[in-house]
């Protein structure tokens, strides 16, 4: 792995912990309304940041649906793949209803 896909990696994993601790501050200071599900409308937030990540990470030529992932052991969804393009935006779609439902 490179130098450069470790610091997005590990920009990718600040993000995320701000945004948990952004959200946490919020909801506890009402800044959120009580009708948004606080943990549907941080999983829209994860979903994004690994989308956004994945499309600066992965190389415009690669297509495989499956990659290896980046931080850890696994496969992880190509975002440059039409169909885990698609599989991201319906897991966006479904995190943004469990936030509002």
């Amino acid at each position: 792995m490179s130098k450069r896909t470790k610091n997005l990696n590990r920009l990718g994993l600040a993000l995320l912990i701000a945004a948990y601790f952004i959200f946490l501050i919020a909801s506890r200071l009402h800044l959120i309304p009580a009708d948004i599900n606080i943990y549907g409308l941080f999983g829209f937030v994860v979903v994004a940041i690994v989308l956004v990540i994945g499309f600066i990470i992965v190389p415009a030529g690669e297509k495989k649906l499956f990659m290896r992932k980046g931080i850890g052991q696994g496969w992880s969804l190509n975002p440059r793949n039409i169909v885990g393009f698609l599989i991201y935006l319906v897991m966006m779609i479904v995190t943004l209803i469990g936030a509002f439902a």
